[in-house]
């Protein structure tokens, strides 16, 4: 009987409390709910501390990279600022360097133009003095020679002086000249010491035996016709070497000259090359200054 009415007690109990909630089973079920709420704003915060989280680890590896690479392109510039500086230093070296070579060679061409200017107008006035010799020689040879042809008949030696004697002067200057030999010069000399000596008109000899007085004096004048000739063609002979020494001369100055003339060129250009380069060189040199300063700057940011 006990046991039965304990069961119909609990029975009853149960059926009151499902028909009504009571204080504490509501504070307990309104803390399970906000437990509930609770775990999910912890859920969410920890993804947004996660996501953050992910967001920081991908800009701290991404600055974590700008910096090694701008750490790599600081290093490549330097480099290739030091290698447009050693440049810039070779470029000007070449410049300078080519700059005293090509003045002194043209120094050496200056100098080289004035010797031959010089040794050609000395040529021109050894050439003029033996060309007047050759043609006085010449003229005086041949007047000598029909002269002593007309006094075997109608002449006279005094008239043969005075026929010669315009070209007496011509004469005694050949016989300064240094192509003369001695032998010649005394022949000469000793003719010009005869024509100097004016014949007597009343010298009978001259007039009784004219053919040998034409013999006398063609002995006294010591064969001059021959020797006039002679020195003509030594005077010819000393032409003809001093026209072969001028082209010599000329031909060799024309070697220097051509040469002096391609070292210039090519120094010259040298220079302009270098002197391109170099500029090249130092606008390279000033834009690898430009983007390594900015890259560094650059770098500073992100390191911070």
């Amino acid at each position: 009987m006990k046991v039965a009415a304990s069961v119909a007690l609990v029975s009853a109990a149960t059926m009151v409390s499902a028909t009504k909630v009571s204080p504490v089973q509501k504070i307990i079920s309104m803390l399970g709910e906000l437990k509930s709420k609770v775990a999910a704003d912890l859920e969410a915060e920890a993804k947004a501390m996660d996501e953050y989280s992910s967001y920081c680890d991908d800009e701290s590896k991404e600055k974590g990279f700008a910096i090694t690479t701008a750490s790599s392109e600081i290093e490549d510039l330097s480099a290739s600022i030091e290698g447009s500086t050693c440049k810039i230093t070779e470029y000007t070296s070449t410049v300078d360097t080519s700059g005293t070579e090509m003045a002194e060679k043209q120094g050496e061409l200056d100098d080289a133009r004035k010797v031959m200017e010089k040794k050609h107008k000395i040529f021109l006035e050894n050439e003029k003095e033996l060309t007047d010799c050759v043609d006085t020689l010449g003229r005086a040879a041949t007047v000598l020679e029909r002269e002593l042809s007309f006094m075997q008949g109608k002449a006279s030696p005094k008239q043969l002086n005075q026929k010669l004697g315009p070209m007496v002067t011509a004469l005694s200057a050949i016989v300064e000249a240094e192509w003369v030999d001695e032998a010649s010069k005394q022949k000469l000399e000793s003719f010009l010491r005869s024509n100097g000596n004016q014949v007597e008109e009343d010298d009978l000899s001259l007039v009784q035996q004219p053919q040998a007085s034409v013999k006398s004096y063609e002995s006294k004048s010591g064969g001059i016709v021959d020797t006039l000739k002679d020195m003509q063609d030594k005077a010819e002979d000393q032409l003809n070497e001093l026209n072969k020494d001028s082209l010599k001369t000329r031909g060799e100055f024309n070697v220097l000259e051509q040469t002096l003339t391609d070292s210039i060129a090519n120094l010259d250009e040298q220079i302009k090359e270098a002197s391109s380069s170099k500029c090249a060189a130092e606008e390279a040199k000033a834009k690898c200054e430009k983007d390594k300063a900015a890259t560094e700057e650059s770098k500073s940011a992100d390191e911070e």
